[in-house]
């Protein structure tokens, strides 16, 4: 199968969270173009004869999902016509998805899909489980004694590791990573666009940026761009990680910002689309 159902979490700004299931029916790569889409809609609601689509990012264990130009549902309507009839592995790769298991929706293209044809992608792609036992799973009531019970002793065995192992914790700095595809209109192609921002101690002040773009190309997209005479001053400013194996291109750079607190840098990049995710260094 090619396709499998993940859960979508979508927190709103007024911390109220939505839980739903999607069946992914599939995400593949153009080889012309090198670009990543996702075909998807919502567990039981086939009948509204809505199929979503969008460029794909691979986000840890999560799928990051974007809306792509109008122009570009064309190359998903192509290829749900050939996958449908088995002629699409000329054109078209079919990306593994086995491990993926979230979904994360920052934007979307909808497109209006007859439910029958819907129905055969999800035979075609989705492993056999039940819409109905999905919906169970949802509605689901926790055991709140027993939740309650093993939070205690969880607590409680974990208060005593942390009193007599203190002397192994130290303060451990925040970095933020916010995530997005752009497109370079000079080479035409879309990327993948990271901004690793570190903090100080404090976990509030901006120590440092560091922009990390990844293109991906086909073979002979690949070759053009690396045997380019101009191919430094393309990418001017810089460092060009070449990674020959899978035509691919790693630029980074350190970059300046005027703002200097966690909450006014993630709220700049989020404005501009970014997905931003924190961790610690």
């Amino acid at each position: 199968m090619i396709g499998k159902t993940l859960k979508m979490v979508n927190n709103d700004l007024s911390g109220v969270s939505d839980t739903r299931y999607i069946n992914v029916f599939c995400c593949f790569r153009d080889m012309k173009y090198g670009n990543e889409y996702i075909i998807y809609c919502y567990v039981g609601e086939y009948a509204k004869n809505v199929l979503y689509c969008g460029s794909v990012h691979f986000k840890d264990n999560s799928l990051v999902v974007f809306s792509i130009k109008k122009e570009n549902e064309k190359i998903v309507l192509d290829f749900i016509n050939r996958l449908l009839s088995n002629s699409y592995s000329s054109m078209y790769q079919i990306l593994d998805i086995r491990n993926m298991l979230k979904l994360e929706i920052v934007s979307s293209n909808n497109l209006e899909m007859d439910h029958t044809v819907i129905e055969k992608l999800d035979v075609l792609s989705i492993p056999n489980k039940k819409e109905e036992e999905l919906v169970k799973e949802r509605e689901k009531k926790p055991i709140f004694l027993y939740i309650l019970l093993v939070l205690l002793i969880v607590l409680f065995f974990g208060a005593l590791y942390f009193y007599f192992n203190m002397d192994k914790y130290e303060k451990k700095a925040i970095v933020l990573n916010c995530t997005t595809n752009l497109y370079n209109e000079d080479i035409d192609v879309w990327y993948t666009s990271d901004m690793v921002i570190n903090f100080e101690l404090d976990d509030v002040t901006v120590k440092n940026i560091m922009e990390v773009n990844t293109y991906n190309f086909t073979m002979d997209e690949y070759n053009a761009i690396v045997n380019y005479e101009d191919i430094e001053e393309l990418f001017m400013g810089y460092a060009i990680t070449n990674d020959k194996d899978n035509y691919r291109l790693i630029l980074k750079r350190d970059i300046s910002t005027i703002i200097n607190t966690y909450r006014e840098i993630r709220e700049f990049y989020e404005k501009k689309g970014y997905v931003c995710q924190e961790g610690k260094i």
